[in-house]
Formats: structure tokens, C-alpha cells, sequence
């Protein structure tokens, strides 16, 4: 008797999460309006302690992301609300077997309201494949604080990076207007280009600060 063996080449797992938050202003304190959250992400709402604002947690209970991942944050601050957003750990995007691991932000400020984003470092690792867009829709009256830190690989770790890729892409638009733009690729050689003196000049890591604010210029 003769016995034929098949098998069946299974896709791989790809993480797939999205979450939504929307805070509104009611007697000077901030309340949450709206919560939705699905598959890998999850936001915790730490309990106020004295403050008129609302602080949230964003965690991705898949550890980290790699090629195929896909995940969306959407957060809206309503008039006069104020909202604190930070990380759990730090995300990791890890070597890719195919594809871009993607993030999609999306932000929305009205009148009077003040928004700190505020994540962990986001490390990418040799090989990765990384692509996230943040798209914010504020007005002139409302102030918005974020900190964005990447690290290139763990260098406690003894770890460095050859090659990966990374696209960032920014747009921050006030009243309507596009107001601030910013994309950023790292794709091939990208030990070379971060060892350019236009770029990080060999730094393991880097940041970007940005506050939209009418006290902007006052604060400088």
C-alpha cells in the first residue's frame, strides 16, 4: 500500500488591532464619550488622581509587530478636554519575513483642548519593515505636545543595525490648513545613510519634539 503525504503550507499569524478614545469636557473634568478597541490593541484608563485630565495607556498584547502587522490608534479630544496618551512598553518591529508592519494615527483637537503624545521609544530592528502615517486635525485654539522617539536596534544589547526599512509620514493640519509635513525613508543601506552627518551622524536613536500651540513662539 502506498501512502501519500500532503501538506498544506499555512499563511502566518498577522497581528490586527484598532482602538478609539474620544474625551469630552463636563463641569471642568474630562470624561470619556467613547471607547472602542479590537483584536491586539487595548487602551487602560488610569484612575484621575486630582487632575482635571484623563491620562490613557496604549499596549499592543502582541508584543511587538513584523511584516503583515497592521494597527490603528484614533483618539479625539472635544472642546476644553485635556488628554494624556502614552505606552505600556515599547513597541518593537522586528526583522520582516515579507511585507510592512503599519501603523495608522489619527488625532483630532477642537477648541480649548490640550493632547500630550506621549509613547515609548518605538525600536526598530535589523531587517524590519516598518511604515506608520500620523495624521492630526486640530484647531488654532487648542494646544497639541507630541515626542516621537525611534531607536535603531538596542545597543546595550550589542546590537546593530545593516539594513531595514522605515517610513514615517506626518501631517498636521490646523483649522483645515496643512501646517506642518514631515516623511522620513530609511530603505537599503541603512547603516550608510545613518551614519551620514545629514542624518543621525551615527546616533543610535532620535526624536522629534513638535507643540502646536498660539503659545508656541511665546514659549520659545
Amino acid at each position: 500500500m502506498n501512502f501519500i503525504a500532503q501538506t498544506n503550507k499555512a499563511n502566518a499569524q498577522r497581528a490586527r488591532g484598532s482602538a478609539c478614545l474620544k474625551v469630552t469636557s463636563r463641569n471642568q473634568t474630562t470624561c470619556v464619550a467613547d471607547l472602542y478597541q479590537q483584536g491586539c490593541c487595548k487602551l487602560r484608563l488610569p484612575t484621575p488622581r486630582g487632575s482635571r485630565g484623563r491620562e490613557a495607556v496604549m499596549i499592543n498584547t502582541s508584543g511587538g509587530m513584523t511584516g503583515g502587522d497592521k494597527i490603528d490608534w484614533s483618539f479625539s479630544v472635544a472642546e476644553n478636554a485635556c488628554l494624556t496618551l502614552t505606552t505600556q512598553a515599547f513597541e518593537r518591529v522586528y526583522k520582516s519575513s515579507g511585507g510592512l508592519a503599519c501603523t495608522n494615527i489619527h488625532l483630532e483637537l477642537q477648541a480649548g483642548a490640550k493632547l500630550a503624545w506621549l509613547p515609548q521609544e518605538t525600536i526598530l530592528f535589523d531587517q524590519s519593515a516598518y511604515s506608520r502615517t500620523i495624521n492630526v486635525d486640530t484647531t488654532a485654539g487648542a494646544d497639541l505636545l507630541m515626542v516621537e522617539p525611534v531607536v535603531f536596534g538596542r545597543a546595550a544589547m550589542g546590537e546593530t543595525i545593516k539594513t531595514l526599512t522605515f517610513f514615517d509620514q506626518w501631517r498636521i493640519h490646523v483649522d483645515g490648513e496643512l501646517h506642518h509635513a514631515e516623511s522620513t525613508k530609511l530603505a537599503e543601506d541603512a547603516a550608510g545613510i545613518l551614519g551620514n552627518s545629514f542624518a543621525t551622524d551615527g546616533a543610535s536613536a532620535m526624536a522629534t519634539v513638535l507643540f502646536v500651540s498660539r503659545r508656541a513662539e511665546g514659549l520659545l
